[in-house]
């Protein structure tokens, strides 16, 4: 199974057949009026006559046209009506999707002939209002097509008959009137006289044929006047989207789960059901999951599950093509079930723990299901790996739900245990959990009845499944299609911060947990993650980063190898412990940001305009460009075309860049798109290639226009609050040691600074005398001086301790909730199960450094 995040195949961009066929010389002509071509490029500029042209060559035709792919040979397109404009239009979309890396006809909608009928050019302000949705609805849908090449005065056959001048300028204008009414423009290429005509007063008249690129334009949604978005397919994106993230133990039971749930197939006991979702080859020869696996599900606006069991649905694009049209048949008063639900499915290794926490904490899921397998020999307490999640889920205030799978297994006796143990747990947290059986009938009225119940996550509901006889799996598709999607996270702010500042409604926030590398036309990076706040949209101006600096940065080694961690730890005896060693540096000398454009945007694979808050998906970014490049090609798709040694234009000659090298141990994950256009070297500057970018950044808005104003604050580190209790059970931390923290989407190592006990609400901090000594971090000096003699009780409300970054810099969001764990070189193996989380330690950052 292919990641949320990796693209299936990159299509061969437009290959102009010109540069095929200009290298096959013919005889010269033999008459004055035989139409053979006699080639003399033209191009923009001060010289029209290629230099590079020899006398005596010459082209008689093109190779065929290509019945599949992003070249149309049309002899002309002289005053088409506006029926045949319509079907001409149609046809310039499917060629432009034939360039996209993921095409797909399910739900398309041509433009109306309404559109072309308007013969004096003017509008309505209703018509003008539907013109922008539809451009803005093609721009989406063809945000990743990289264009389709319309050869002008060639017949089907390749063969050059050419049009005089006149003619051909009328059907180029054609041509832009259909690219227009899909968001597209178009740039001439090259026009070639292939070949001369005389009168009958002997008058030699030139023919011509032109090669024109149609590509995507960029355009902003605009809602049509008297139109109900919801109602029409192309808005498709509006769907609520769902995030559920399945986790528990090994052997539990979690991707056969979920395999069945996707493709409505039985498993067979041994793994059958999975095999569709492992993404590599020792998952599958182990059978243990090592990786974060993605899945699509959709119900329609009925309440109809919709999975590649169903009918026409062998993609995400048909899932989400489905679920859109289903909206269209809504009654009124009628109750709209419509949503997408993002599955993740997680390991439950004790050396995959790293994976398993960041789906619960970076890729912040609306709920977790917490996957227990009922035939498991268990203690008297709620103790072990099967209990461990759940203690988790606590301390991260998670909304959740039990499923108890293996019920074809299970025992009474140890159901019957597995569900007290459960049950005690839940309820000590305050919490009251509820067993639902009966099937999606019974699910359905749970829910109407304890809808407030369960999104505040005040009621836990309760499954028993079995992915071998089938049985609960209809009750969990219930679920899952009737939870309460809860609303977007709101901002707080401070009295004492700015509100211009923070990010908002109108100041989106994006968290990257996933990196691609591309080399495409526009896109130099693919960023994977979810808006927490606001909206990002096509073209937006955004900061990302934080990106350390030349001069401060250290290798970025993963957070995972601790062996070369200690050479970056400033022991000095001289230094205090509450101090940074890094305070003295300017903010530019810590990190920076770089400003970054969107050109593309998915949804779980589906093009969107948009991104709202609560919604995961990718987005393509480029290095911001307020100045063309001097003697650029307008587009670097012309550079492609243009790349023959005897067509390029007069200048420098364009080299393509070379393929980048693949990261060695960086946190991310790239991805190569083969046949890619060659793009200009200077434009890769920054992103393409740069080691410096990876998990756990963030995409701020641009503080000024010009992007000079003041830029986000760069951490180095934090303070955070933990409750007492949660220190008295948890990892020990010493001054001076390291630990693995986990917040929003960044996973680091940190080394811990300070230590200062909270008196409570309101009351002054107590410090650890311990962390003051004169002698160092470790009180050497003061050998009369044994163990933590502290200056306050121990009965405080909360511990504080600080926090200094070894390897990295971070934007931090004050108010986030932290995950401390140990390195995890004590105990755990590789035939460990559970996460080995019963000492980690949960608090909120208060403050960042």
């Amino acid at each position: 199974m292919s990641s949320l995040f990796t693209f299936n195949h990159s299509p061969s961009p437009p290959s102009s057949p010109w540069n095929s066929a200009i290298s096959t010389p013919v005889p010269p002509n033999s008459a004055a009026n035989t139409r053979v071509a006699t080639p003399t490029l033209l191009l923009p500029g001060p010289s029209k006559v290629h230099p590079n042209k020899r006398e005596g060559d010459g082209i008689q035709s093109l190779a065929s046209e290509p019945q599949e792919g992003s070249t149309e040979y049309k002899l002309s397109l002289l005053n088409p009506n506006p029926l045949r404009l319509q079907h001409l239009t149609t046809q310039l979309l499917w060629r432009l999707q034939q360039s996209c890396p993921s095409h797909n006809t399910a739900g398309l909608i041509a433009p109306p002939v309404s559109v072309f009928e308007n013969e004096d050019g003017k509008e309505t302000e209703y018509q003008s209002g539907t013109r922008a949705v539809d451009k803005a609805y093609y721009a989406t849908l063809l945000q990743d097509s990289q264009g389709c090449l319309y050869e002008i005065g060639v017949a089907d056959n390749g063969r050059l008959l050419g049009l005089i001048e006149e003619e051909l300028e009328t059907s180029l204008d054609t041509l832009r009137k259909m690219a227009d009414a899909l968001g597209c423009v178009v740039e001439v290429v090259r026009k070639v006289n292939v070949a001369n005509t005389m009168t009958e007063d002997g008058e030699v008249i030139p023919l011509f044929a032109a090669e024109a690129l149609v590509r995507p334009g960029q355009f902003t949604s605009v809602p049509a006047i008297g139109s109900d978005p919801a109602a029409d397919a192309r808005h498709a994106n509006n769907i609520p989207q769902l995030r559920i993230t399945l986790t528990g133990p090994t052997n539990v039971g979690k991707s056969s789960l979920l395999g069945t749930l996707t493709s409505s197939t039985l498993d067979n006991g041994r793994g059958k059901s999975r095999l569709s979702l492992l993404k590599h080859r020792h998952e599958v020869a182990t059978g243990n999951t090592s990786s974060i696996a993605s899945e699509l599900l959709g119900f329609t606006a009925s309440g109809e599950m919709v999975n590649y069991h169903s009918g026409n649905v062998g993609s995400w694009m048909d899932i989400h093509a489905t679920v859109g049209s289903s909206t269209a048949d809504l009654k009124e008063g009628q109750e709209n079930f419509a949503r997408t639900v993002f599955l993740l499915d997680s390991a439950g290794l004790f050396k995959y723990r790293r994976t398993a926490i960041r789906g619960l904490v970076g890729w912040a899921p609306h709920y977790t299901a917490i996957v227990m397998a009922s035939d498991i020999e268990l203690p008297d307490t709620a103790t072990g790996p099967a209990f461990e999640y759940i203690m988790l889920c606590l301390k991260l205030k998670l909304r959740f739900f039990l499923l108890i799978t293996k019920l074809d297994l299970a025992s009474n006796a140890g159901l019957r245990k597995l569900c007290k143990l459960a049950f005690e747990m839940i309820r000590a947290a305050g919490k009251e959990p509820k067993v639902v059986q009966g099937g999606g009938v019974e699910m359905i009225k749970f829910i109407s009845l304890n809808k407030d119940a369960v999104l505040d996550g005040s009621v836990v509901p309760i499954l028993l499944v079995s992915s071998v006889t089938g049985k609960g799996i209809d009750t969990l598709q219930a679920l899952i299609g009737h939870l309460p999607i809860p609303p977007p996270t709101e901002l707080v702010i401070g009295d004492d911060e700015d509100l211009a500042e923070a990010p908002g409604p109108s100041k989106p926030l994006f968290h990257v947990e996933d990196v691609f590398e591309t080399v495409s036309a526009l896109v130099e990076t693919v960023l994977g993650g979810h808006v927490k706040y606001g909206q990002i949209k096509m073209g937006d101006k955004l900061l990302l980063g934080p990106f350390p600096s030349l001069s401060y940065s250290r290798p970025t080694t993963p957070a995972s190898s601790f062996a070369d961690h200690g050479k970056y730890l400033s022991r000095s005896p001289n230094m205090s412990p509450g101090k940074h060693s890094h305070d003295h540096l300017a903010p530019e000398e810590i990190g920076e940001w770089k400003t970054v454009k969107v050109v593309s945007i998915r949804k779980c694979r589906l093009p969107v305009a948009s991104l709202v808050a609560g919604e995961v998906g990718t987005i393509g970014l480029c290095q911001w460009s307020e100045v063309p490049a001097p003697d650029a090609p307008s587009h670097p798709a012309i550079a492609r075309l243009m790349s023959s040694e005897r067509l390029s234009p007069p200048g420098p000659k364009i080299h393509a860049p070379q393929p980048t090298v693949p990261h060695r141990g960086s946190l991310q994950k790239s991805v190569s798109f083969a046949n890619t256009l060659d793009v200009p070297q200077t434009l890769h500057v920054g992103l393409s290639g740069d080691r410096r970018l990876r998990k756990g950044m963030v995409l701020l808005p641009c503080g000024a226009e010009t992007g000079s104003g003041p830029q986000p604050k760069i951490s180095t580190g934090f303070s955070a609050e933990f409750e007492i209790s949660e220190e008295r059970g948890g990892v020990p931390l010493s001054i001076g040691a390291n630990a693995i923290v986990y917040f929003g989407s960044v996973r680091t190592c940190a080394r811990v600074l300070d230590r200062v006990l909270v008196a409570g609400e309101g009351g002054g901090g107590l410090h650890d005398k311990s962390a003051e000594d004169s002698g160092g971090l470790f009180g050497f000096d003061e050998e009369e001086e044994e163990g933590h003699e502290l200056t306050g009780t121990v009965d405080a409300g909360a511990v504080r301790y600080s926090f200094s970054f070894t390897a990295t810099v971070e934007w931090i969001e004050e108010g986030t909730i932290l995950l401390v764990t140990d390195s995890g070189r004590q105990g755990g193996g590789v035939g460990d199960v559970g996460l080995g989380l019963d000492a980690a330690m949960c608090g909120r950052i208060v403050s960042v450094d």
